[in-house]
């Protein structure tokens, strides 16, 4: 797993390349919930989904090709952005690694 960084800021946009594939992510908060827009390669794949711990933020069909991103909290806390860095995690899991982060959960 790659961490990537996100600030402890109520919205943020960042760009990265991990796989082959370029990411543009936009992170805000809405209501008290934490929810993102994320683009590959330019083009839209999601828009204003919420955060949630440990579900990779790729929908199917778009898992596991070529990875996916993944939030980690600790279980008694819910995605809010005060804690991003500190308790808070965003990974970048590799196509092996997504799948068997799948068949470890069954998601």
């Amino acid at each position: 797993m790659e961490s990537i960084t996100i600030d402890a800021l109520p919205s943020q946009r960042f760009t990265f390349t991990a796989g082959g594939i370029n990411y543009k992510i936009k992170i805000y908060s809405i209501d008290g919930h934490m929810s993102y827009d994320l683009f590959i390669n330019s083009i839209e794949i999601i828009s204003g989904f919420k955060m949630v711990n440990d579900i990779p933020l790729l929908p199917y069909p778009h898992q596991e090709v070529n990875g996916n991103l993944l939030l980690q909290i600790s279980e008694d806390e819910i995605p809010d952005y005060t804690r991003f860095g500190l308790s808070q995690f965003l990974y970048y899991l590799t196509e092996e690694e997504t799948t068997a982060y799948r068949l470890a959960t069954n998601l």
